[in-house]
């Protein structure tokens, strides 16, 4: 009994059959339930590295209400470690979502601030490994993954883009002629089902 707040297949390759990750009330639970974490309110989210020759290969990277930890797969939840810079930098105004893209995971703020880690190493975060997303009007809501695009979710509209590579600020660029004047009502009225977004939309009239 509890109230549930999410649960993940882990599907990476890291991972090789996969594994359950799930978490009811404030506990995080990895493989059984003999493993927990204890994190707190708030709906969980994932995302890891497919890297595996750095030294934080096969991390899981968790998201709970404004806080990231980090465990490694194979290992157990209850020695997850939170990421103090995150914590730090980006907790305070972020919203839902974590996105794992070609070595960086991201997370968006409600002022649609898309804030990046350094390449395979989710501890480190930066105010200058950011790019401003529009929510005009409106304010950030999630961050999700489509494919090969980091989408930003206001109330109001969604916004896409990619790894362009840039040397320095956010490696991020804006897709031209992506943006989606149809927003989302809050982080918990969005669903992911295979490679399909389902939420609940809005628009400014």
């Amino acid at each position: 009994a509890g109230v549930p707040f999410g649960i993940h297949y882990l599907l990476e390759t890291s991972f090789g059959t996969g594994q359950l990750l799930w978490k009811v009330d404030s506990n995080i639970y990895y493989k059984n339930t003999g493993d927990v974490l204890n994190a707190g309110l708030g709906r969980l989210y994932y995302a890891c590295s497919t890297a595996t020759t750095t030294g934080f290969s096969n991390t899981v990277v968790i998201k709970v209400a404004n806080s990231l930890w980090r465990f490694l797969s194979g290992g157990t939840v209850s020695a997850a470690t939170s990421i103090p810079a995150y914590n730090a930098l980006v907790a305070p105004n972020a919203v839902g979502g974590l996105v794992y893209l070609d070595g960086t995971y991201y997370s968006l703020t409600n002022e649609m601030k898309i804030y990046g880690s350094g390449v395979e190493d989710p501890t480190t975060w930066s105010a200058l490994n950011m790019i401003q997303g529009s929510a005009t009007p409106g304010r950030g809501v999630f961050l999700g993954k489509y494919y090969k695009y980091v989408a930003a979710f206001s109330t109001y509209s969604v916004q896409f883009f990619f790894n362009a590579g840039n040397p320095t600020g956010s490696p991020l660029s804006v897709v031209p002629n992506t943006y989606v004047e149809f927003g989302l009502v809050g982080e918990e009225a969005i669903q992911k089902i295979g490679d399909t977004y389902f939420w609940i939309g809005q628009t400014k009239t």
